[in-house]
């Protein structure tokens, strides 16, 4: 981060998604790249990305994906190797696993916490936070906030009765939050169930800055606005070369058969990442 020209922070962090390195690092880097014939990275930074497309050095860039609601977590990898594409495209997780997994789930949440939201004749959005610091916030090279965008969600409010303002689980820290509740009317902090919330038919929009449940509300047959597109997901990356785009994959991943065209002879583990992470 020194050689980068950039602080040890979140914010410094966020910043290296927009910045070439400066020759210092560049050089760093090429001095500990010599020789390297493929790079495995977990939510590989952007600039690094470039970096090792510009030397032709292979990479995979993994990440847990967005969908999370299926019998099992999933990963999301991406690579600038044909090769290595060939065997992510080959193995991708078919949409129908995630139709199936998304109507048992809208089924088990109607049976346990009901049909609708308060009264059925409410017309409800949900705005869904995220923990302040997250891959998905980093736009321009700099950690989107959900007070930076309070004039847009008002405006999206006025076209519904309430505005449910849901907290991201694992996020302490309500400061961003209750700013949208103080300049929103008709907006109400809620702790339900957010796969609940999907499943109520009263439910007609969500909004975000980024969170996966914008890709997961798909599933479920409703529109979502996301108000902040991540650097990460920049549709350049794949149009200039850099990446190809995200591949879903579940834990055969893991195997060499996967890499080896056998996929087919591997049986399935439901829930292996899930215990591993021990995330519900």
């Amino acid at each position: 981060m020194e050689l980068l020209g950039l602080p040890t922070s979140p914010e410094g962090w966020a910043a290296t998604s927009a910045i070439d390195p400066l020759p210092a690092a560049a050089q760093w880097l090429d001095l500990r790249m010599a020789g390297t014939e493929l790079v495995i990275g977990f939510e590989l930074p952007v600039f690094l990305m470039r970096f090792l497309a510009d030397r032709g050095i292979p990479f995979l860039d993994i990440a847990i994906d967005a969908v999370r609601f299926g019998r099992d977590l999933f990963f999301s990898a991406r690579t600038n190797d044909p090769v290595l594409e060939g065997a992510l495209a080959l193995n991708e997780v078919e949409e129908e696993i995630l139709r199936i997994d998304a109507a048992l789930l809208r089924a088990s949440a109607v049976r346990h916490a009901g049909r609708t939201v308060g009264d059925p004749a409410l017309r409800v959005a949900v705005f869904f936070g995220q923990t302040c610091v997250d891959r998905a916030l980093v736009h321009g090279g700099a950690l989107a906030k959900p007070s930076d965008f309070i004039a847009p969600i008002a405006e999206m409010a006025k076209g519904y009765d309430l505005l449910l303002v849901r907290p991201h689980p694992f996020e302490p820290d309500r400061a961003e939050l209750e700013q949208l509740l103080a300049n929103i009317p008709n907006a109400r902090m809620s702790l339900a169930s957010s796969y609940a919330l999907l499943a109520c038919e009263n439910v007609h929009e969500v909004i975000s800055l980024s969170s996966s449940l914008v890709v997961e509300v798909g599933y479920f047959g409703k529109p979502a606005t996301a108000l902040v597109l991540p650097d990460t997901a920049d549709p350049k990356l794949v149009a200039s070369g850099i990446c190809s785009r995200s591949y879903r994959l579940d834990t055969g991943f893991l195997s060499a058969d996967f890499w080896h065209g056998r996929r087919a002879a591997l049986p399935t583990v439901p829930h292996m990442l899930r215990q591993s992470l021990g995330i519900a």
